[in-house]
């Protein structure tokens, strides 16, 4: 950390670890394990990180589109989509609620339209009763990937709650192209059609957006 950044938060939590929000130059962010989860959004509406990726590249949300976070965390994504399509009905799921918290005391995450969910990720998509257009899975803990983001089960399950023509935006870390093409070749089988989106310059421990239509 610089001179320039103030700690505002620290604390810990068992879902994920070491948690602390920083402020630097006007930006905060929501650190869990080392690791960067959740941040304000920048004069843009953008975050200026992996988080944009996931209102790129898809289609229009109507103003009656329904739309699914596996991952609420402080609520990045929530507000990046908020600000792009409107009040739009978002369900986000997350299982720490301390994120959640966070995300409202220092992330400026207030949006009315979001309808918090404290729960398990797979447990939610075993008892939903809706159908959604767009689906996030931003699934962490202690630092990296859920497993369970790399389980067919749990990709066929989310299958099962989207709409027709949805999309569904994953966001993972690779160590090299090589696992990016097996992650890609794994989620290809289980839906239609897939596209990427590297985050920044190169395929060495780095976020890859990775979409898949059905």
């Amino acid at each position: 950390m610089t001179l320039f950044t103030k700690t505002l938060y620290s604390g810990t939590s068992p879902h994920n670890g070491e948690i602390r929000v920083f402020e630097s130059f006007g930006e905060r962010r929501l650190v869990a394990a080392g690791y960067t989860q959740s941040r304000t959004l920048n004069k843009h509406g953008m975050t200026g990180s992996y988080w944009d990726g996931f209102v790129r590249n898809i289609p229009d949300l109507g103003k009656d589109a329904r739309v699914l976070i596996l991952g609420l965390g402080g609520g990045t994504i929530a507000k990046l989509l908020t600000k792009k399509f409107g009040l739009i009905s978002i369900d986000g799921v997350e299982i720490d609620p301390l994120m959640v918290e966070l995300g409202r005391e220092f992330l400026d995450f207030k949006e009315k339209n979001v309808n918090v969910i404290n729960q398990d990720a797979q447990d939610f998509l075993k008892e939903t009763r809706y159908k959604y257009d767009f689906v996030a899975v931003d699934l962490f803990a202690h630092g990296d990937v859920a497993k369970v983001a790399e389980s067919e089960q749990f990709f066929k399950k989310v299958k099962q709650v989207l709409s027709k023509d949805a999309v569904v935006v994953i966001n993972k870390i690779f160590k090299d192209k090589e696992n990016l093409n097996k992650y890609v070749d794994f989620i290809g089988g289980i839906f239609n059609k897939t596209d990427i989106l590297l985050v920044r310059g190169g395929f060495s421990t780095d976020n890859v957006i990775v979409y898949a239509y059905v």
